[in-house]
């Protein structure tokens, strides 16, 4: 289960001025995909970035398995993301000097040394994706498709029990957003734990039940 408890975030914007992204969000991921909804600006990168501990919050808990990920210091909180964690970014985030496959073992560099074994991982993600026919073609000569794409199997890599996306069919043609769908419901029967951000209406028609949580003005609407 995924608690998020009364979380503000408050980010000072110099000169005595702040800015208020998050205003007591709380919610609860159980047992189905979590779609968060929302204009440009409402606060779902910030939210999905504290439920992933890329960032703390100024205030509340976020609580993943037990796991009170809001007040784990930095060294275990790298460990969290490193092993708990897949996160798909909105701009992709790829190292656009090296290779599809090179992108996405770099996140199990610090978790295995079988190389081999590493590898076999990352094929793995990238036929899940369809891109391994790119592997070794380096990611700045990809398109905008196939860079979402390889974001989408280096978040797959790790096996991780928490996926979180933050609008990973904005890129992707009907064929393969119809297939990042089809991945997502997999994921969901595996018993893993999805909270996407989208402005994607084609999350409303889902073949499998989810959740819809709008936020607006960093704040989730009843």
């Amino acid at each position: 289960m995924i608690e998020i408890s009364q979380v503000y975030k408050t980010y000072n914007m110099g000169t005595e001025s702040e800015f208020e992204a998050l205003k007591g969000v709380s919610f609860t991921v159980r047992d189905k995909p979590v779609i968060l909804k929302g204009v440009s600006g409402s606060g779902k990168s910030t939210l999905l970035s504290l439920i992933a501990g890329f960032e703390k919050p100024t205030k509340g808990k976020i609580i993943v398995d037990d796991l009170l990920v809001s007040k784990l210091p930095d060294l275990h909180l790298s460990n969290y993301r490193a092993t708990r964690v897949g996160f798909v970014f909105q701009h992709f985030n790829l190292i656009e000097s090296i290779t599809v496959l090179d992108n996405i073992i770099v996140p199990l560099i610090p978790i295995y040394k079988d190389i081999e074994y590493i590898k076999t991982l990352a094929y793995r993600a990238m036929k899940r994706v369809g891109i391994e026919h790119k592997a070794h073609q380096d990611t700045k000569d990809l398109s905008g498709g196939e860079k979402q794409r390889c974001a989408i199997a280096r978040a797959l890599v790790n096996d991780a029990s928490l996926i979180v996306c933050d609008e990973p069919t904005a890129n992707l043609d009907k064929k393969n957003r119809d297939n990042f769908i089809d991945i997502i419901g997999d994921l969901h029967s595996e018993g893993k734990r999805v909270i996407i951000a989208t402005h994607d209406p084609v999350f409303e028609n889902l073949d499998f039940e989810c959740e819809i949580l709008n936020i607006k003005d960093g704040r989730i609407e009843e």
